[in-house]
């Protein structure tokens, strides 16, 4: 695999000839699994910031673009380690923050923000309370510059994770992380509605119909019935012969619902 050299471990000067096609990319990371681990992500942080101290701004900025890259390929990557995949993911965002400042690259910025909230997410290293933290941080963070006015589409999706965050949140108060999780899904769906986007959208009322069940603020009652309702609505799209499994899921958490 180009970019790796002889001691197993990346040289990472050959990032820009990586395709960005998973298709394309995925057989060279399987290949060479064993050499995409913790201390990968450490070369990654070291040669990352010496590399930007030394190149010029247009050279930097296009290094900072291949890293990004690799990082959202490595953290979809189904194979190997998820831990090590998550770290490094986490080491390539953090260190494209070197050279996306918020105030010389603002969409860029909140692009990676968001990106680094979710691997904060799915990271499996470290507490898992204070990886939820620095993912909420992160979210709000890219909320900052993605607006619903000027970037519609990844403002709700940037919502949709942030209430994915705040669901599983172990800190706070759960009444309250409850609260916020149903205010950004809400949120996402001003934007994620069931024409332009019926897959997502489903998928949305769903997780709400899970957060309004779970619900402990306001009447049980009524938020039983607004549970019911999303479930329904996502079982619109969400049907037997196209999603067989989430069809099922659905099914049983309506049932659910219904019996309390």
């Amino acid at each position: 695999m180009r970019g790796l050299c002889p001691d197993g471990h990346a040289t990472l000067t050959d990032l820009k000839n990586l395709p960005g096609d998973a298709e394309v990319v995925y057989p060279l990371f399987a290949a060479n699994t064993d050499k995409l681990d913790g201390i990968l992500a450490d070369i990654l942080r070291r040669w990352a910031t010496n590399t930007f101290e030394e190149a010029e701004a247009d050279a930097a900025e296009s290094i900072a673009a291949d890293i990004g890259n690799f990082g959202n390929l490595i953290q979809q990557f189904p194979l190997g380690s998820k831990a090590s995949n998550m770290e490094i993911a986490v080491a390539s965002y953090e260190t494209v923050l070197q050279v996306y400042t918020r105030e010389a690259f603002p969409q860029q910025w909140a692009t990676t923000q968001n990106n680094l909230g979710s691997a904060y997410r799915n990271r499996i290293k470290g507490d898992i309370a204070e990886n939820i933290e620095l993912a909420i941080a992160s979210y709000n963070a890219a909320l900052q510059i993605t607006t619903k006015e000027a970037f519609p589409q990844q403002w709700a999706t940037t919502q949709n994770n942030l209430a994915i965050a705040y669901r599983n949140r172990i800190k706070g108060d759960i009444a309250e992380n409850i609260e916020l999780a149903i205010a950004s899904y809400n949120a996402a769906l001003q934007i994620t509605t069931k024409e332009a986007f019926p897959q997502q959208w489903a998928t949305t009322q769903n997780n709400l119909a899970i957060a309004y069940r779970n619900r402990i603020k306001g009447d049980i009652a009524e938020n039983i019935e607004l549970a019911i309702a999303s479930y329904k609505a996502a079982l619109q799209i969400t049907t037997k012969e196209a999603f067989p499994q989430q069809w099922a899921t659905t099914q049983n958490n309506l049932a659910l619902a219904y019996s309390y």
